[in-house]
């Protein structure tokens, strides 16, 4: 990082992402906002803040960014996904502290491909899909050691084939899903 945002001023920096214009998007968790840098590392941009509402993040640990520049946002502290259109600003704003359908624990992962929004959502031991609008699909796995089964699941990704990788942290593996939409 270069210009206002040097080494000294990132505090539990987590996960990140690269829009389709070289865009660098980073979870700056400690300091519980959202940084943005230009593809040569230049300092664009900074969003959020410690707190509960639309905008305010509580250790945000992963984000992912969509063919359309929004970016998503696991909000892992406040157990709830913002979605943000390209200025920073907060657009949807979904789930909640839970275990039920659309409920989180401690979601520490985030992928976007182009119809669904997926979330490791690490304190239930699953994985948890949604449409692009925020809208529940369907969970996967329970806690365990077995195939179908995650032990605090955190990082996930995308494959341009309909495959969605799990980084399986508690297992110690990383596990292929596949898409069946």
């Amino acid at each position: 990082a270069t210009g206002e945002i040097g080494y000294r001023s990132l505090n539990d920096p987590a996960g990140m992402d690269v829009d389709s214009l070289g865009n660098l998007y980073l979870a700056d968790s400690g300091n519980d906002r959202i940084l943005q840098f230009s593809e040569s590392g230049e300092f664009l941009s900074a969003v959020g803040g410690f707190g509960y509402g639309m905008g305010f993040f509580d250790n945000p640990y992963d984000v992912a960014v969509d063919r359309d520049r929004y970016v998503y946002v696991a909000d892992t502290n406040n157990h709830r996904v913002q979605k943000l259109d390209i200025d920073g600003r907060p657009v949807l704003v979904f789930g909640s502290m839970g275990n039920g359908p659309g409920e989180f624990f401690m979601p520490q992962g985030i992928a976007v491909d182009g119809k669904f929004i997926y979330v490791s959502d690490t304190g239930n031991d699953r994985i948890q899909v949604f449409t692009r609008k925020g809208k529940f699909v369907l969970a996967y796995g329970t806690k365990g050691y077995g195939e179908g089964e995650f032990n605090g699941p955190v990082g996930i990704a995308a494959g341009k084939r309909g495959q969605i990788f799990v980084a399986d942290t508690g297992n110690h593996r990383v596990v292929e899903l596949r898409s069946n939409y």
